[in-house]
């Protein structure tokens, strides 16, 4: 499933003064899979002025979902664009058919394997695009009000970082409220307003 199964699907709620018709872009019904695809979106992005692509990843109950479109981004380094990884750390529901009480994936937290995904991002953090301030990788955690000891969590990441070579580690949470709060107080860096587009279709 992507966002064009619903555009695709949408139906006309107010009248227009001309037809539309809903045709994808140059970049088609893109399918993140083709390595010329990502090529393709790099070259925009680099065309339109932007720093970086922030890409969702998700890791519950000690394992990556969704994984193959990142897996290919360092496998064959397309798209040649600097990019940061952002912890889609959310349940998943049918949100996108309207039912957001219905839950079908429960994001599930546990210290010790949390911090497995660590040891996993320090590898990420080594890909020459991978987006830093200084030499610090730059890392966004989409429900940080859902994690059950986020400042402790992030002060070890942020040691491991350092034991690993890098001067640090920037972390940003996302602001779902227009006043989140003093973002120290959950162990952040900063907050991102707003949103972001990222590389894997929701579920």
């Amino acid at each position: 499933y992507t966002e064009w199964n619903a555009v695709l699907t949408a139906q006309r709620k107010l009248r227009s003064p001309r037809e539309t018709t809903i045709t994808p872009g140059e970049l088609g019904f893109y399918d993140l899979r083709l390595k010329e695809t990502r090529h393709r979106q790099g070259e925009l992005a680099r065309e339109a002025g932007l720093s970086a692509f922030c890409i969702y990843y998700y890791f519950s109950k000690g394992e990556r979902i969704l994984e193959e479109v990142l897996n290919l981004i360092f496998a064959d380094k397309q798209p040649d664009f600097p990019f940061f990884l952002c912890w889609a750390n959310h349940d998943w529901t049918l949100a996108w058919k309207g039912r957001p009480d219905i839950v079908t994936r429960t994001q599930e937290y546990n210290e010790n394997v949390d911090d497995e995904q660590i040891q996993w991002l320090l590898r990420c953090f080594e890909d020459s695009r991978y987006f830093k301030i200084g030499n610090a990788p730059i890392l966004a955690i989409f429900r940080v009000d859902t994690m059950p000891s986020s400042k402790e969590t992030f002060a070890r990441w942020r040691s491991m970082a350092t034991e690993a070579g890098h001067s640090g580690l920037i972390i940003l949470g996302f602001a779902h409220t227009v006043s989140p709060g003093n973002p120290e107080e959950a162990g952040l860096d900063g907050w991102i307003q707003g949103s972001v587009s990222t590389y894997a279709s929701k579920p």
